[in-house]
């Protein structure tokens, strides 16, 4: 086949194609990133499931209706020194068909929580979500059906060290 015949093709193809995009056939929304980042500048982002000296894990507790009632993002200090976590320093995003939509919060305050080695903090979203030691409870955000994504920085305490880490963790509401 010549170059002639084949951009004819290419052209009929193209024309035999296009009522079904004006008419709602289109590519599905992209996925988002298993591990997005939403620092400007991060040292290293570790994600849930990534084996790390810091690390985050995502437990959902699922109601009798099988909805999930409440979601508890778990950080742990797997090293041998201290480690500071802000208790209110946090973002939560939404995905959205344009990508990642900062949701909450609408301010961040600048306190730390010394987390000591193998020990672990955790913050719970969710109506069902009860304070105890070692936790924040989230209960400006409403669980919602989506793909969501949380974040927060872990610091290492002693002056000399280097480097935090940016935490993120996602998860989906069915």
């Amino acid at each position: 086949m010549n170059r002639r015949a084949v951009l004819a093709e290419l052209g009929s193809a193209a024309l035999l194609a296009s009522p079904l995009v004006a008419y709602g056939v289109r590519q599905p929304d992209p996925e988002p990133e298993h591990c997005p980042s939403f620092q400007s500048d991060p040292s290293a982002t570790v994600c849930q499931g990534d084996d790390a000296p810091v690390t985050i894990r995502v437990e959902k507790s699922v109601g009798p209706e099988t909805r999930v009632d409440s979601v508890r993002f778990v950080v742990r200090n797997g090293t041998s020194e201290p480690w500071l976590v802000g208790p209110n320093s946090w973002d939560l995003h939404e995905w959205t068909a344009v990508g990642w939509r900062h949701v909450a919060p609408d301010n961040v305050w600048p306190t730390a929580v010394r987390l000591q080695p193998s020990a672990r903090y955790s913050w719970v979203i969710g109506p069902n979500g009860s304070g105890a030691a070692g936790e924040t409870v989230i209960d400006e955000v409403e669980l919602e059906r989506g793909q969501w994504a949380f974040s927060t920085v872990a610091q290492p305490e002693a002056a000399d060290a280097e480097g935090g880490f940016e935490l993120v963790a996602t998860y989906r509401v069915p």
